[in-house]
């Protein structure tokens, strides 16, 4: 769309009304009561100029005559996915118009202030289409600095209605399980990385995007938490159970915890030891297929 308005304007001409005859005719006479008609015939002294905005000249026929020689430009707006050549057949006022513009002839000379984090392909092929479509390097900058805020924006609203689709779910989910909510969602954690274990994939991935943020895999890991028994699986009560998930969770949260620099770091010559006192407390140790 803006490319047709761009092209639409560059091309579009101001058509003069056509002459009443050839000249030395005589004006109509005017109707009863004295009244001069509203536009001087074509040819009298009263003729009305035409302003040419764009064209440069008057390309309407002589009455009587053949139409004007076709230059190469069109009067018809650019349909798209014409490019400017298409409309300024003559290789001459193609390269002036292009000089004018300050656009050069090949697409790898086509400069442009790009924002930051478009990447090289992109940088190419909008170039190509500014030297196609005749788009001089200035109105290409901000057409793409436009584009990019637009896209900015759009990404914010669909990450804000994301966000709180994924607190509606929880919040749900937060009612359904009343204050058995943290609990149950600590059961379905440990579920979770028993399974990664099971099945040998790194626990990380239990924190991707469309998973740790899932309300309803967590009531899903909650039902395999069930099926595997949690701590009663290692003979552990209900309450001791708890009790080590809240240290383990005091190791991984708890900068004070004698362990938790060393869970963190995984560089740290205790990690290895830190990393197992986690997954014993969280009851995952130990668990194999």
């Amino acid at each position: 769309m803006i490319r047709r308005l761009l092209m639409g304007n560059m091309f579009c001409r101001e058509e003069a009304p056509t002459g009443g005859g050839e000249g030395g005719g005589s004006a109509a006479p005017p109707p009863a009561g004295g009244t001069p008609p509203a536009t001087p015939p074509a040819g009298g002294d009263g003729a009305t100029e035409v302003p040419k905005l764009f064209s440069g000249g008057n390309d309407a026929p002589p009455a009587g005559g053949e139409p004007p020689a076709d230059t190469g430009s069109s009067d018809t707006p650019p349909a798209e996915g014409k490019s400017l050549a298409d409309y300024l057949s003559d290789p001459q006022k193609l390269s002036e118009f292009r000089k004018q513009m300050g656009i050069p002839d090949a697409p790898e000379a086509y400069k442009f202030d790009a924002p930051e984090g478009l990447d090289d392909s992109m940088k190419a092929l909008l170039a190509k289409a500014g030297v196609d479509y005749g788009i001089a390097p200035g109105a290409m900058a901000g057409l793409v600095k436009d584009f990019t805020a637009a896209q900015a924006m759009a990404d914010a609203a669909a990450e804000q209605s994301y966000q709180q689709d994924v607190g509606k779910q929880f919040k749900d989910l937060q009612s359904e399980w009343g204050q058995d909510f943290k609990a149950h969602c600590d059961s379905a954690a440990v579920a979770a990385k028993k399974l990664c274990q099971m099945a040998g994939v790194d626990p990380s991935v239990l924190s991707q995007r469309g998973i740790d943020d899932n309300a309803a895999l967590v009531k899903v890991f909650y039902k395999v938490s069930e099926l595997l028994g949690e701590g009663a699986m290692k003979g552990l009560g209900n309450e001791q159970f708890r009790s080590g998930m809240e240290e383990a969770r005091r190791i991984e949260s708890d900068p004070t915890h004698p362990l938790h620099e060393a869970y963190m770091n995984y560089s740290h010559p205790n990690h290895a030891y830190a990393n197992s006192q986690y997954d014993r407390l969280m009851g995952i140790q130990g668990f194999t297929q």
